[in-house]
């Protein structure tokens, strides 16, 4: 099975006349580095307080030093303090929204819309690519299917032998993305598969990683339907100590990689598996009991 290699890297961020909002991954860092401008853009925190409509600055104070949290609400005020409109208004209130967040499932979704708002700007122009490269499941299908001895360049084909629950329209946009990414190369009208590092950003590869996780899960699940003789599901529950976890996932690690070796480059290849390997408790542990324990009291 062919796989699409991933190298992190840290956002950077360029020097702009304008703060730039969407380079910011929290409103308290936002919020120093307005407080912090020089020259005709300085802006204190009470003149900053007045412009958003509060009698005092404690609250944008607080929020400074980190004793309580910039809410939407008050992202609002903000956004119209500074002039913000559009784009970065919305990325502002998101990015609150996303640190107001209470269970991981929302939070997901707003780190997922910010990473979106941040593709629009042009330095970000390839962070969505990126993004859907990692987080959806029929990219390293498409991927490892060009390698197959029956593959069409055709959409609509691609898109029934991924089991239709895909567009052509995604399809071609899959394609695009791979192309673009150097990922895929055309050869003689025909798409070939490129042995190339994807590099992205620290922040997409946490979200893209999780959804990608979440949606080949959720494939297995489908899978249980079709006939015995075409997949293998197999489990073994194990009581373990804390110091054999490490052991199990270089295990782990080692047998995929063998797997991947061994039958990745067959030349007959023409159909297109995945395999899932999940290990996660099912009890907690000590520390986690006693810290509910307490909680309940």
């Amino acid at each position: 099975m062919r796989r699409i290699q991933v190298r992190y890297i840290a956002d950077s961020m360029k020097s702009e006349p304008t703060i730039p909002i969407t380079s910011f991954d929290s409103t308290r860092a936002l919020l120093n580095s307005v407080l912090t401008r020089k020259g005709k853009n300085k802006l204190g925190l009470r003149e900053l307080a007045r412009k958003a409509g509060f009698s005092s600055p404690a609250t944008l104070g607080m929020i400074r030093k980190g004793h309580r949290r910039l809410t939407p609400a008050v992202a609002e005020r903000l956004a119209k303090a500074l002039s913000l409109t559009g784009r970065k208004k919305r990325y502002l209130v998101t990015l609150a929204e996303f640190e107001c967040s209470e269970s991981e499932q929302n939070k997901l979704e707003k780190k997922e819309e910010l990473i979106k708002l941040r593709s629009l700007s042009e330095e970000k122009s390839l962070t969505l690519q990126q993004y859907r490269c990692l987080a959806l499941w029929y990219y390293p299908a498409l991927y490892t299917l060009v390698s197959s001895q029956l593959f069409r360049r055709d959409p609509l084909w691609i898109a029934n032998k991924l089991g239709g629950k895909i567009t052509p329209t995604q399809i071609k946009q899959a394609i695009g993305d791979l192309l673009n990414l150097g990922l895929l190369r055309e050869e003689n009208g025909s798409l070939v598969p490129v042995d190339q590092t994807l590099t992205t950003s620290e922040d997409v590869k946490s979200v893209a990683v999780r959804r990608y996780h979440e949606q080949m899960i959720s494939k297995a699940g489908e899978a249980l339907s079709l006939p015995l003789e075409t997949r293998e599901m197999n489990g073994v529950t194990i009581c373990i100590s804390k110091k054999s976890v490490q052991a199990i996932k270089e295990k782990i690690r080692a047998f995929r990689k063998e797997l991947n070796e061994t039958f990745s480059q067959d030349p007959e290849a023409q159909e297109v598996y995945q395999i899932n390997i999940q290990f996660f408790p099912l009890t907690k542990n000590a520390q986690e009991q006693e810290t509910v324990s307490e909680n309940e009291v």
